[in-house]
C-alpha cells in the first residue's frame, strides 16, 4: 500500500534515492549530548582562541547583553509590600537598594568574587562567554566567614569550570548521577560532583578526587547555580550552539 500511495512524511522515508543512507539514532537527551561534550567544548574554545571573526562576536554578544556595567532596577511592588501605593516610599527604597547594591557589585574589593578578583559586571560578563563556548554557566553560593577585612555581605560566587563537572570515577554506570550532576527519581537536581581540580591538571592528586556539593542547604537556599537552556526532558547538560557550526567555521577559516 504504502509502495502505492507513498510514505505520509516525505523526510522520513527510507525509500528516497536522497535519504535513504541518512538514518540517524533516536537517543535520549543525556546520550547525544554527555559522550561528545568535552571534544566539542574543546573545540569550541579552540574556535574562540584562533578564529578572530568567532572570537569578536563573542565579544559583541558579552558587550550586548552585559556592557560595562550591569545595573540593578530594584523597582519595589509596593502595592504588594506596602498594601497600597506610595510614591515617596517607593522611589526612597529603590534609590537605597541600587546605591548599596552598587557599592558592594563593583567596589574595588571584589566582594561579589569568592576569589576576590572579579566585580558582579565582569563576572556577568564571564558567565555570558562562557555559556556561549559551552551552553552552560557553573558557579556555587559560598557563605564567607574567614575574610580578614569586614565584609559588608557574606555571600559570594565562585565561578567553576565546567570540565570539572562529572562522575567521580568508578560511578559513570550510576543512572543518578549524570555528567556529575546527581538527581532523584523525579530527575531534580540534588546534588553536583565537581572535581577538585582540572581533569588535564593530571600533576595534583586532587585532579583524581571530587566533592559533592548539594543543591541546597538543608533549609532550601540554593548552593549550587547550574543554567543551561533544557531543550528535551530530562536534559542534564547544555551544549553550545556554536557546535553546529564548527564545521563550517573550520572550513571557512582553513579557506
Amino acid at each position: 500500500e504504502l509502495a502505492i500511495a507513498g510514505d505520509p512524511y516525505e523526510g522520513a522515508t527510507l525509500r528516497s534515492r536522497e535519504l535513504a543512507m541518512w538514518r540517524p539514532t533516536n537517543r535520549t537527551a543525556d546520550a547525544d549530548i554527555i559522550p561528545h561534550k568535552r571534544m566539542a567544548d574543546a573545540r569550541v574554545r579552540d574556535t574562540l582562541r584562533n578564529d578572530a571573526f568567532v572570537r569578536n562576536g563573542q565579544l559583541l554578544h558579552q558587550d550586548n547583553i552585559v556592557g560595562g556595567l550591569f545595573l540593578l532596577n530594584a523597582k519595589p511592588e509596593t502595592k504588594i509590600l506596602l498594601g497600597d501605593y506610595d510614591e515617596v516610599w517607593e522611589r526612597d527604597f529603590q534609590e537605597e537598594v541600587e546605591t548599596k547594591f552598587s557599592l558592594w557589585a563593583e567596589g574595588q574589593n571584589n566582594w561579589p568574587d569568592a576569589a576576590r578578583r572579579n566585580t558582579f559586571s565582569t563576572m556577568v560578563r564571564q558567565a555570558v562567554g562562557t555559556y556561549l563556548a559551552t551552553g552552560e554557566v557553573l558557579a556555587t553560593v559560598e557563605w564567607v566567614r574567614d575574610d580578614p577585612e569586614i565584609r559588608p555581605m557574606n555571600t559570594s560566587i565562585r565561578m567553576i569550570d565546567l570540565d570539572r563537572l562529572s562522575n567521580p570515577a568508578l560511578r559513570n554506570a550510576d543512572p543518578y548521577i549524570i555528567g556529575g550532576v546527581e538527581v532523584d527519581a523525579r530527575h531534580v537536581p540534588v546534588a553536583y560532583h565537581i572535581r577538585k581540580a582540572h581533569p588535564e591538571a593530571y600533576y595534583f592528586a586532587s585532579s583524581y578526587e571530587w566533592e559533592r556539593v548539594p543543591a541546597k542547604k538543608p533549609w532550601g537556599r540554593p548552593q549550587v547555580l547550574h543554567l543551561f537552556e533544557q531543550n528535551r526532558p530530562n536534559q542534564t547538560r547544555g551544549m553550545s550552539d556554536l557546535t553546529v557550526a564548527l564545521k563550517e567555521m573550520r572550513m571557512t577559516k582553513d579557506f
